[in-house]
């Protein structure tokens, strides 16, 4: 009888050892994701307020469900400004900004220190290819060359121009001839646009 309680407090204390290494190594792994969460944020920018671990996480899935992802980053930069760092769990570091200057400072004056990276690039492959919106360096610069002769300002003025006006004609056409039925305008400005760019390139 008491061995058995010998052996009883002993798979107890076993058991209690082994459920406060358990809490410690979980409070380590918690502590240094908050660490590198904190290391990883951009000097001068305000951080979207979020839960402690799961950052605005739960903001942008009920944004999600009420579809007002947009809206709700706009909320966001009424709140907190115009450039705000947004905390999604496992996820690299997002800025969002609304400053005119900051946009021409990421795409005009130092676009070589913004690449999109090779986790943008894996993400986008299948939608984009190897596409000027998904590469860097030098294959981005052979194909900025090479469309940029597609939109000088003689092409704009006498052809492209002329197309979109043609095109959206067609589109005011399709919206009338609907009188007050109904009409799904996302097939209809897919439509526009798909045409544009084919009568276009």
């Amino acid at each position: 009888m008491v061995g058995s309680s010998c052996n009883a407090l002993t798979a107890q204390g076993q058991s209690r050892k082994t459920l406060a290494l358990g809490a410690a190594a979980l409070s380590s792994v918690a502590f240094m994701y908050a660490y590198s969460r904190r290391r990883g944020k951009p000097k001068n920018v305000t951080d979207v307020k979020g839960h402690w671990l799961l950052g605005v996480l739960p903001e942008l899935v009920q944004a999600l469900r009420d579809k007002r992802l947009h809206g709700k980053v706009s909320d966001w930069h009424e709140q907190f400004g115009d450039t705000i760092y947004i905390h999604i769990p496992f996820q690299p570091a997002l800025v969002s900004t609304t400053d005119p200057a900051v946009v021409e400072h990421i795409l005009k004056n130092n676009f070589e220190n913004y690449p999109k990276g090779k986790l943008f690039r894996d993400r986008m492959t299948d939608l984009l290819g190897n596409g000027i919106f998904n590469v860097d360096g030098e294959p981005w610069h052979t194909q900025r060359k090479t469309s940029s002769k597609m939109f000088t300002a003689n092409k704009f003025k006498n052809h492209i121009w002329r197309v979109v006006e043609k095109n959206s004609a067609k589109v005011v056409q399709v919206l009338r001839s609907a009188g007050d039925g109904k009409q799904d305008i996302f097939k209809v400005l897919n439509r526009f646009t798909l045409d544009s760019i084919g009568e276009i390139g």
